[in-house]
């Protein structure tokens, strides 16, 4: 119940239903029925309908415009309005990122991830602007820029693809078993498909390097071969940046063990 102004008195308020109405369901085949929710409530003694009679009661005193029902609904929109703010995603989840996690995080998460059979990346222990990745299937390591960034890992667990900041350099670190070829057989496969000019290479004994210079670009591959399985990086960078990258390769060429190579897996 409102305060009517025309009665002057507090009474209730309804949608009045006559013959009119009755005519139309019959005319519309019962679908009139969807139009009466939007009928106007009325005052039961004057017929002031209840829209006119809150703007009324507003502008001659706003304390007979709250009525329970506008308290009711306020409070459910408020509610409302709780649980959407609270429940809504981050600005992270919303653009499907994760928010990167602490150095302390990172490197406890890096062991977890060893103990359970994960490939690790942790804090380089002679060098702190580098990281270093461990390969759980086959166990070859190496130290890698720490600004670097997953770019690739797939799901079989044979390696995983790095790239830059600037996403001009990459590294790509993977391994594989040995189908019965010899040291000599991958190394005259990684020379035949390299279409560039050739650069620095050479064969040892249980392993071999190439590099390469293309148009704006440099490569560089070393691979170990054994009996069980092979594993090998391949490091492309831009050649303008050669004074910064040629460090990262060296960095790259001594800190890289090959793992197991007598054991496939």
């Amino acid at each position: 119940m409102i305060h009517c102004p025309n009665c002057n008195k507090l009474t209730g308020f309804k949608r009045a239903l006559g013959f009119g109405t009755l005519f139309m369901m019959v005319l519309t085949f019962g679908l009139w029925l969807l139009v009466i929710p939007f009928y106007p409530a009325r005052c039961i003694t004057c017929g002031l309908t209840r829209g006119s009679a809150f703007w009324e009661n507003l502008r001659a005193d706003p304390r007979r415009a709250i009525t329970a029902s506008s308290v009711v609904a306020a409070i459910a929109l408020a509610v409302i309005g709780y649980l959407w703010f609270f429940n809504s995603p981050s600005e992270h989840s919303r653009n499907g990122a994760t928010p990167p996690p602490s150095d302390a995080v990172a490197t406890q998460a890096a062991g977890a991830s060893a103990e359970q059979g994960a490939d690790s990346y942790a804090r380089s222990s002679t060098n702190p602007s580098y990281k270093r990745y461990k390969n759980a299937r086959f166990g070859f390591a190496i130290d890698f820029p720490q600004s670097f960034s997953v770019s690739l890992q797939p799901d079989n667990g044979d390696g995983v693809e790095l790239i830059s900041p600037d996403r001009r350099a990459l590294l790509r670190i993977e391994g594989g078993n040995n189908s019965g070829l010899s040291l000599k057989d991958y190394y005259a496969a990684s020379v035949k498909d390299i279409v560039c000019p050739m650069g620095y290479r050479k064969l040892g004994t249980s392993w071999f390097v190439v590099s390469w210079t293309c148009p704006g670009k440099l490569g560089y591959t070393k691979m170990f071969v054994g009996s069980g399985s092979h594993s090998s990086f391949t490091f492309t960078y831009p050649l303008d940046e050669r004074a910064e990258y040629d460090n990262v390769v060296t960095r790259m060429e001594k800190s890289f063990t090959p793992g197991d190579l007598q054991s496939a897996e």
